[in-house]
């Protein structure tokens, strides 16, 4: 008989630790090691698996601002760094018990159970003094108010000074589920249908490929889902591939060489696809993707959709990876802080600071202007962010419209029946409130053309 070790699988690993010791080592990897939500979700981390550890995980992120204040009313004195892990874990109990009303007595008994665990048994009497006294406690009107970093708070005032609370309320709210119908495999009236008989109830939208579901629902239980008829998707992402077809209309080229210069998660991409194929564009989409992980997801959601795609690994900012043949429309979805995804991912508020923001601006240039080299005379070059910040928007348009003589703004028509959107100097903002969308911007730049230049 073999006696070596081997590691225990994961689901025993997880069985041998409770749910909720888990979900505070997940927590404690997001804070103390700043590693991000999407990272832990695609390494399938054993803290995040259950819908209730994801319901504390990201609750505890959302409210975060607020339950760290009220959590300095019920205390003395400030825990040490070194047990930060023991902050995290009373702030999931407080989560519970303000947002989720679960019996006190159930929180109390779970969470102090936990510090025998984390080996830490002297938190016991203070973990069950501290949920004690918030039972007693509602939560004041004011909480709003401290749920952000004050840092943001400020900042939203200043840039969107008539809708920074609709932003703030929605970055504490979970965002809706909004799905992209694969036009090439089934036609909208009956991907319809199909909800229908499932009894999954939705909201139709502007667009024919775009709904959203009154309550989410598990991926792999929508009808659909494993033959690739569906994709999970925001609406303002939907609108921005809109966009940019109508600007791969308005470049009146033939035949359209597209490139997708950061292509994960890649709903973008398949979407320009599928459009392309239902408006009878002729012409081809190119992408790159930089990080390997990410490219092989994209890849596999392509096959599940039964879409053939050209995508590589190839970094933006370098050109070891272009054949010589110039695009005749750019996407450019680039790297950034994702501050206008907050309400989906709210580890960002928790992430984020501003030496990362002029990080990003410097990643951003550096990609449009090795792009632009790769552009042909007369065609575009569409970018768009995720982020709120204008440093990462108009601000890196202006600096780069300035180095390059042969470069003008285009117009994007931004339907009149986008309530979310604002215009800026140098493109649009889709804000998000209301449910409507996460947040994003858009540019459009076209390439003039010259003498010197030919496809």
């Amino acid at each position: 008989m073999d006696r070596s070790f081997k590691p225990a699988p994961k689901n025993r690993m997880t069985k041998l630790k409770s749910l909720r010791f888990l979900t505070n080592r997940a927590l404690s990897k997001i804070f103390n090691d700043q590693i991000n939500l999407n990272i832990l979700l695609s390494q399938q981390d054993p803290g995040l698996e259950k819908p209730i550890q994801k319901e504390l995980v990201y609750g505890v992120l959302r409210q975060f601002y607020f339950l760290e204040e009220r959590l300095k009313v019920y205390m003395n004195k400030s825990l040490k760094n070194r047990d930060n892990d023991i902050k995290l874990l009373i702030l999931t109990g407080l989560y519970q018990i303000y947002f989720m009303k679960t019996p006190v007595y159930a929180v109390v008994n779970e969470t102090v159970s936990v510090c025998s665990e984390m080996k830490k048994v002297w938190a016991k009497g203070l973990v069950n003094a501290v949920l004690r006294k918030a039972a007693h406690e509602k939560i004041p009107k004011s909480f709003l108010q401290s749920s952000l970093p004050a840092w943001l708070t400020v900042r939203l005032k200043k840039d969107f000074p008539e809708s920074h609370q609709k932003i703030e309320n929605t970055f504490l709210t979970k965002p809706n589920m909004s799905l992209r119908i694969n036009t090439g495999k089934i036609d909208s009236q009956s991907y319809r249908k199909k909800l229908n008989e499932s009894s999954i109830d939705f909201q139709s939208t502007p667009y024919e490929e775009a709904i959203i579901l009154d309550n989410p629902q598990p991926s792999e239980e929508l009808p659909g889902w494993s033959n690739g008829e569906v994709s999970i998707q925001d609406f303002g992402a939907v609108l921005l591939g809109r966009l940019f077809i109508d600007q791969v209309r308005q470049s009146n080229f033939q035949e359209n060489w597209i490139l997708d210069a950061c292509a994960a998660p890649g709903g973008k991409h398949f979407h320009i696809l599928e459009m392309m194929k239902k408006n009878g564009l002729g012409g081809s989409i190119d992408g790159i993707e930089l990080n390997p992980n990410r490219l092989n997801t994209v890849l596999e959601i392509a096959g599940r959709l039964g879409h053939s795609v050209d995508i590589k690994q190839g970094d933006a900012r370098r050109l070891d990876w272009w054949a010589g043949r110039k695009y005749t429309q750019i996407l450019v979805d680039a790297p950034c802080t994702s501050s206008g995804t907050i309400a989906r991912n709210p580890d960002v508020k928790i992430l984020l600071n501003s030496k990362k923001i002029i990080e990003f601006q410097k990643q951003q240039l550096q990609i449009l202007n090795t792009l632009w080299k790769t552009l042909a005379p007369g065609g575009r070059l569409f970018y768009c962010t995720c982020s709120l910040f204008n440093e990462e928007n108009d601000l890196v348009v202006k600096k780069f419209l300035e180095v390059h003589p042969d470069s003008s703004l285009c117009n994007i028509d931004m339907p009149a029946n986008t309530k979310n959107s604002v215009a800026t100097s140098c493109g649009w903002y889709l804000l998000p409130f209301d449910n409507i969308s996460d947040g994003f911007y858009c540019s459009a730049i076209s390439k003039v053309a010259s003498s010197q230049e030919s496809l």
